[in-house]
């Protein structure tokens, strides 16, 4: 190293030593401040290798902006305090900038994190911290699309579906919406689902059934017709069709619950632990069934008992082990699902890449906003009753040919 070299680093270290965060209080919770003030206390204060790459880019871009205190020489000397939050899949970020006011500019530079080739972060959105501060939330792993072979689909626990880093636990059974429009893998999400399905309805547990609607009159009917048994399956079309069947779905459900309430013990129990097997109802293109019904009397009576069915279905439906998805193009205003219906299917499902007015009412306007672009077929979002913020996955691909064979 020149005696240049030298010098320049030290008088840089001296500097940073003079230097101080801002934000020195460490906020309630799980947070960990990552120091900004020189390359030595980043390696010394930071607890892996990442958090001293991020505190050298981020240290480097308040400097960029000009996001610091100064002295009355027009030098530095605080930065603001930058904070870390681990979860399992992403990180929320903070920037407490004290009593200053930097604009906009606190934004820019957690999207510049987000732009950055360094990190492979995508930005999933913001939200607002208990104490009341902006945080930013990133996506901290690497979702990358997965193949599933007939063996793996065959050999899922029995309470188990998988769509890759997406996983449906059948003991909770939370309803299901599903939304995608053309090309976004939808149908083979649907097809897949149906694979993993068939083998759970096992006769040797008590009343398996999977009921299909397939408004459209599309292969799905024909799918399930040849890979599940034909005591375990039933399939309606037309709307009249479909509401009888989900009427005997709502009688079924009700039944079970009478059933499961003479069983000893069954307090507090699902049906799966009373020895019941999972049901399955899938609505395919539940806009298109509401909107190949007219205006006249007959056709606005079974609009009603279909909405009515639904609506008792994604409500009771849980503890009876009774898994609901519906399925549909947008879940817009005009979709025609009720916003009871709506908000009762705890687990929303997004393929693909969709207008703000279609994510915001799946996922809220604070979480769905900032999501990054999807650009591959299977590739979407999904979000919880229990998450805060959506989180990003892929459907598996699989060999349709061979799951049918």
């Amino acid at each position: 190293m020149s005696n240049n070299n030298f010098l320049d680093n030290l008088i840089s270290h001296k500097m940073a030593l003079r230097l101080q965060n801002q934000g020195t209080r460490v906020p309630a919770g799980a947070w960990h401040q990552i120091d900004l003030r020189g390359n030595g206390l980043v390696f010394k204060h930071c607890r892996n290798d990442f958090e001293a790459h991020l505190a050298h880019f981020m240290r480097q871009a308040l400097e960029n902006n000009q996001c610091y205190n100064t002295g009355g020489n027009g030098l530095p000397i605080s930065y603001p305090g930058l904070f870390i939050h681990y979860y399992k899949h992403y990180i929320d970020l903070r920037l407490d900038v004290g009593i200053a006011s930097y604009g906009n500019k606190v934004g820019y530079l957690m999207q510049s994190i987000a732009e950055s080739s360094e990190f492979h972060l995508p930005l999933l959105g913001q939200l607002t911290d208990p104490d009341g501060a902006t945080c930013y939330r990133f996506d901290f792993r690497q979702v990358l699309p997965t193949t599933m072979t007939v063996k793996q689909i065959a050999r899922l626990p029995y309470d188990e579906l998988n769509l890759g880093d997406l996983t449906i636990d059948l003991n909770h059974c939370e309803p299901i919406l599903l939304s995608g429009v053309s090309g976004t893998g939808k149908t083979a999400t649907l097809e897949l689902l149906l694979a993993e399905i068939v083998p759970k309805l096992d006769s040797s547990k008590y009343n398996p059934m999977l009921y299909v609607a397939d408004p459209k009159f599309s292969d799905l009917k024909a799918y399930v017709d040849l890979i599940a048994p034909e005591n375990a399956r039933q399939t309606a079309q037309t709307p009249a069709e479909i509401a009888a069947m989900l009427q005997q779905a709502v009688n079924s459900m009700n039944e079970r619950y009478r059933a499961m309430q003479t069983l000893p013990d069954s307090i507090g129990k699902t049906a799966l632990d009373l020895g019941f097997a999972p049901q399955f109802i899938i609505i395919d293109e539940y806009s298109s069934l509401l909107a190949s019904l007219g205006s006249d009397k007959d056709d606005k009576t079974i609009k009603s008992r279909i909405e009515s069915c639904l609506t008792q279905l994604t409500q009771k439906a849980r503890q009876a082990n009774i898994l609901v998805i519906i399925s549909l193009q947008r879940a817009s205003v005009d979709s025609g699902l009720t916003s009871n219906i709506r908000a009762n299917c705890d687990l929303k499902i997004l393929l693909g890449n969709s207008d703000a007015t279609t994510t915001a009412m799946l996922f809220g306007t604070q979480a769905g906003t900032n999501l990054p672009q999807v650009n591959q077929v299977g590739g979407g979002y999904y979000l919880r009753s229990n998450m805060q913020m959506p989180e990003q996955f892929f459907v598996p691909d699989f060999d349709l040919a061979k799951v049918i064979k």
